[in-house]
């Protein structure tokens, strides 16, 4: 009996303790990451309507709110296509384009980078003709800068 009181008991309950512990752990983790994939969809949302949405009287202002929404270097490649190639064409052509985001996924996340699927509904005028709708889907990357998700990437699927 006292080997059972002194040796198996307090090893039991130690045992316990420990895999008390583990399950604590392993739901932490598990809620810290799906907070993260709910956080990168908002993101992802966000910056997925400002990046497809302007008009051709603000255009450069749309672009330049779009690109505080990216990181440096993603920034720089998409500021050099829209100033060599967007800007232009939306301009002479008096377009205007309004993204509505009528679902997201989160394809993968960790505390540092995620991927998120976003499906777009888009309605584009040119000049004065009829609107037209196209719909699409983006895979926005993310990274996590000081603290604040910033698109990485954003290409379409």
């Amino acid at each position: 009996m006292n080997r059972l009181v002194y040796g198996v008991l307090p090893g039991l309950i130690l045992a316990l303790a420990v895999a008390a512990g583990l399950l604590k752990w392993h739901d932490g983790s598990v809620r810290a990451e799906e907070l993260v994939r709910a956080e990168t969809v908002s993101v992802a949302t966000e910056s997925t309507i400002a990046i497809l949405s302007f008009t051709s009287d603000t255009i450069e202002e749309d672009f330049a709110e779009a690109q505080q929404l990216m990181t440096e270097g993603f920034r720089d490649g998409f500021a050099a296509r829209a100033r060599e190639q967007i800007v232009p064409d939306v301009k002479a052509r008096k377009i205007t384009a309004v993204a509505e985001v009528p679902g997201a996924a989160s394809v993968w996340a960790t505390a540092k980078r995620a991927a998120v699927l976003v499906f777009v509904d888009r309605t584009v005028t040119v000049g004065d003709s009829e609107p037209v709708e196209a719909d699409s889907s983006y895979r926005v990357t993310l990274d996590n800068v000081d603290g604040r998700w910033l698109v990485a990437d954003f290409e379409p699927v």
